[in-house]
This record gives C-alpha cells, sequence and structure tokens, in this order.
C-alpha cells in the first residue's frame, strides 16, 4: 500500500460549448500523456473565483483583461457564415441573399451578425425571422439540422466543418478574426507542475489546431 500513489489532480472550468466542441475531442491525448493525472473537469459558464472555487485553471469566454490573474488567448478565432447543405450549397449564396433567411445568432457571441454584414459593406437586414440562443453550441445544432444561417466560431464547429453537416454558403467571406477564449488562472499557479503541464499541452493542441483548421480552406475576403 505505500509504494501506491495518490493521483495528482488536475481542476479545468470552461464554457460547455469549448468544453464539449475543443477540449474534449482532444483531452484522450492528454491522458495519454500524463496517465498519473486524474482530470475534474467543470463546465459552467460562471467565471471562477480563484479565491472560493477549487479550481486549477479556467478557459474563459470573453474579451480578455482580468486584473490580477495570468491571462492568455487560448488562439485566434475566424466567425463564419454557416448553414446545412440541405438549406444551400458552398458557395452558392451572397451575403445579400441572406434576407431570404433565419439569421442564427448566439446572444453571447463576440461577433453578431451586424458586424458581419458591415464587413462586407452592406446594412443589417429588418429581417423577423430571428433564431436566437445563450450557447453557441446550439446556434451550431440548429444550422446543422436546416433552421437557418448561423454565424459562429470555427473553433466551435470544427467537427460539423469538417464532417460535411455545415457549409459556408458564400463563396468568399470577410476574415471576421478574433479571440474569444482565454486560459486563465492566479499567476501563482505558474509554480504548479500540473498547471504548467497542462498549459504547455493546450497552447500545443492550440497551435495544431490552427494549422489544421477546416477553415483554412476558405476564400476570405481582401480586408
Amino acid at each position: 500500500m505505500r509504494g501506491i500513489r495518490k493521483p495528482t489532480t488536475i481542476a479545468i472550468r470552461a464554457t460547455p460549448t469549448i468544453a464539449t466542441k475543443w477540449l474534449l475531442p482532444r483531452l484522450g491525448d492528454f491522458l495519454a500523456r500524463e496517465p498519473g493525472t486524474e482530470v475534474h473537469l467543470d463546465g459552467s459558464n460562471e467565471p471562477v473565483d480563484f479565491t472560493r472555487d477549487a479550481v486549477d485553471l479556467e478557459i474563459r469566454h470573453g474579451t480578455g483583461g482580468w486584473p490580477g490573474l495570468h491571462v492568455e488567448p487560448l488562439t485566434s478565432e475566424r466567425f463564419l457564415p454557416v448553414c446545412s447543405p440541405s438549406l444551400a450549397g458552398p458557395g452558392t449564396l451572397s451575403f445579400e441573399d441572406f434576407v431570404r433567411f433565419r439569421l442564427i445568432q448566439s446572444v453571447k457571441a463576440q461577433i453578431q451578425w451586424a458586424t458581419g454584414f458591415d464587413a462586407v459593406g452592406i446594412a443589417e437586414p429588418r429581417i423577423a425571422a430571428r433564431l436566437s440562443f445563450d450557447r453557441s453550441h446550439m446556434a451550431i445544432e440548429a444550422a446543422s439540422l436546416g433552421l437557418g444561417i448561423a454565424l459562429e466560431s470555427e473553433l466551435m464547429m470544427e467537427s460539423e466543418l469538417r464532417s460535411g453537416r455545415l457549409v459556408v454558403p458564400v463563396s468568399r467571406t470577410p476574415e471576421l478574426r478574433m479571440s474569444t477564449q482565454w486560459l486563465v488562472c492566479p499567476r501563482s499557479n505558474l509554480r504548479k507542475r500540473r498547471v504548467v503541464r497542462l498549459l504547455e499541452w493546450l497552447r500545443e493542441k492550440a497551435i495544431e489546431w490552427q494549422e489544421n483548421s477546416p477553415a483554412n480552406s476558405i476564400d476570405f475576403l481582401p480586408k
């Protein structure tokens, strides 16, 4: 019994969307590299209070800049108009055509439809047929089901783009790029080996994703 080591536990908090859509598909690789580490993943939209919550690292959605904490972007994301191929084929529409379709949005997304239309130089149409959610994964699923056209982050819909459940219905789209997911923890946690190993792994996976994102094959309008 003396020879049995207690497993190292690392606690992560992430929003349900990033946890389900990006982190979970990659988590097996981390577990294989760190067989003695037990992961506790808390899927919540509530920001961590590090003075109270037993969380080592948070992947936080927002604009960054939380004072007193170590904050670094997970990666830079591009927001794309997407829909089910049953609604429109790849490259068959223009932004002007979107007036004929229901527009889907996540109300918490950093980039909304008004920004997308402004980027192509047209006013946002006054469309009565809208569908709004408070979670990006719900907006993505609604678009996959053919309920309309969504404007969402490539980070959240990698699986749907690769499988063809979602397509980009315009031949060229503005490059709406920003960071919305951040690696956040107290600076004192950077002295913990388990946190350092997790951060290094997340950075590696973010670079791999950036290099192999399905959006890399999409034509973007010149800025």
